[in-house]
């Protein structure tokens, strides 16, 4: 199970070390780039790609699409 499983949207970029922010965030973007999905569709290929725990990629893909709107 994730280490990333217990954190909240708002708390967890902070608890990311920067190699694993860049990798998850450019997995994102490379995928928003290749157009096999819908972006909001995109925390299952987190899910399968790294093995993380659903709510985990969740928590991933909004804090994703929120750094996107600043």
């Amino acid at each position: 199970m994730s280490r990333l499983l217990d954190w909240s949207v708002d708390n967890i970029t902070h608890h990311w070390s920067d190699h694993e922010r860049e990798e998850y965030f450019s997995f994102l973007d490379e995928l928003r780039e290749s157009g096999k999905t819908n972006m909001f569709g995109a925390s299952r290929y987190l899910e399968d790609n790294y093995g993380l725990h659903k709510k985990t990629a969740s928590d991933i893909l909004e804090a994703w699409m929120k750094e996107g709107n600043k």
